[in-house]
């Protein structure tokens, strides 16, 4: 084997040789402001972007669409497949089913005026000022409904409806849960009632309850006309005592 001179040994400058560092020429308090800019542009971008989320809120709060707060009628493939599921069997509310002459709902129809008559009584107040009461909510009312379901009353027949409705349905929460031997019906018919008042197309709107219960009871004791509300879904519709 041949000797191995010394000179012949090349090192390779590559091997165990310390990477040197990049030098930064720039001053370390222009690096700082770069940084301090880069965060505060990223910062203002952030609050830019958040802002406008929301503004989003903001603007879909006001802008509800009419749809959203409507009264909807229950499509034909499901009314085609079992009807009686939703149609009343005892009282109609609203214009959905307003009853005809000789119809099967007439019976409890004929409940209305004495049940508003006392519902009056009770409040103490003159009929003339509940019903302007009404009156103030009554268009809003009517864009609840179907527009095609309620052409065939005028602004005054629908604010009787929506009047006599209203009394009704208050008159009756009030004596089944705390007047039940003052209600002219039925047991059937008091079971009837209280089903019929939780079909989809047989209410009326809230607002309507709102302004009638107003002058039901003293503005101090607007809670005491919810309360009555909660009590009737809660005793009578979730947890019945009578079952």
């Amino acid at each position: 084997m041949s000797e191995t001179h010394l000179s012949e040994i090349r090192v390779d400058p590559l091997i165990n040789k310390e990477e040197e560092p990049i030098q930064n020429n720039q001053p370390q308090e222009l690096q700082m402001d770069a940084t301090l800019g880069n965060n505060s542009s990223q910062n203002n971008e952030r609050s830019l972007w958040l802002g406008s989320i929301m503004r989003l809120v903001t603007e879909d709060e006001n802008n509800q669409p009419l749809l959203e707060k409507k009264i909807p009628r229950v499509p034909h493939k499901l009314r085609n497949e079992n009807e009686e599921c939703y149609c009343p069997s005892v009282v109609s509310i609203g214009p959905y089913h307003y009853p005809q002459p000789y119809d099967t709902l007439r019976k409890v129809e004929t409940l209305k005026v004495p049940m508003a008559r006392q519902f009056i009584l009770d409040s103490g107040k003159d009929i003339e000022l509940i019903y302007r009461e009404l009156e103030k909510v009554i268009q809003t009312a009517r864009e609840f409904y179907d527009e095609d379901s309620i052409t065939r009353f005028d602004d005054e027949q629908f604010a009787r409806m929506m009047f006599l409705d209203g009394c009704f349905i208050l008159q009756f929460i009030y004596c089944v849960t705390h007047n039940y031997k003052n209600l002219e019906m039925t047991d059937r018919q008091v079971a009837g009632v209280k089903r019929d008042l939780l079909l989809l197309e047989n209410q009326v709107p809230f607002l309507v309850l709102q302004s009638l219960m107003r002058l039901r009871y003293e503005e101090n004791e607007t809670n005491h006309g919810l309360k009555l509300l909660n009590d009737f879904l809660f005793h009578q519709i979730l947890n019945p005592r009578d079952l």
